[in-house]
């Protein structure tokens, strides 16, 4: 019997629901009806948890799907790379969004001009693009009510606090001008897309923590 067949059938003899495996291990009731239909498989952590869930070995749960073992093989020397990576990454987007706000707070943006500035923000915006690809833990930023709570508030907390960093006080003035009216459109447009990049990197750290600082 394949993994997916076990792990419909275990669901099943204990009379559970998949919105209620869901909950239980903290994930989506789509990501579990992937897993009973082949359409994805889980990862090696939670396999680990589905295995003491149900109160089964690895072997067990496992037995009779070779397919499902030679992916596991693939899975696991991909994922040890992505691991590495995306520590190294989130450490690095902690030091940008630290020296951000340090030039914010601090009013060193005299020390952080022209190509500096730019080098800065590229390594801020091409690192937190990698960070954001190769995480892959968002199933569990809200499985439960209690975690949908703090998301909403920490994201709500974000977009307050960068806001009201970034927001410039002449965009309030009057704006007289086709090419004045562009002009500012433009810088209203390029402010929306670092507040958004900042409000992301806030998110990543306060919930994309690596395993070693869990």
């Amino acid at each position: 019997m394949k993994f997916a067949e076990n792990l419909k059938v275990l669901r099943q003899q204990r009379q559970l629901t998949q919105a209620q495996v869901a909950e239980q291990l903290q994930v989506s009731r789509k990501t579990i009806s992937s897993w009973e239909t082949e359409r994805s498989y889980p990862d090696l952590g939670m396999l680990i948890e589905i295995s003491n869930q149900y109160e089964l070995s690895l072997d067990q749960l496992l037995k009779g799907d070779l397919t499902m073992i030679k992916t596991y093989d693939q899975q696991a020397k991909v994922s040890r790379r992505n691991d590495q990576i995306v520590t190294v990454s989130y450490y690095l987007n902690v030091v940008c969004l630290f020296i951000t706000y340090l030039v914010k707070f601090a009013h060193w943006q005299r020390y952080f001009q022209g190509n500096v500035d730019m080098v800065l923000n590229l390594i801020f915006v091409v690192n937190l693009g990698i960070l954001v690809t190769l995480y892959h833990g968002y199933d569990h930023w809200a499985a439960t009510n209690t975690q949908a709570v703090r998301l909403l508030v920490a994201l709500t907390m974000l977009t307050i606090l960068n806001v009201a960093l970034n927001l410039p006080l002449d965009l309030t003035g009057a704006v007289t001008g086709a090419y004045a009216a562009g002009e500012m459109a433009g810088y209203a447009t390029g402010v929306m897309f670092h507040v958004g990049m900042l409000i992301v990197s806030g998110l990543m750290i306060l919930f994309a923590k690596p395993r070693s600082l869990k």
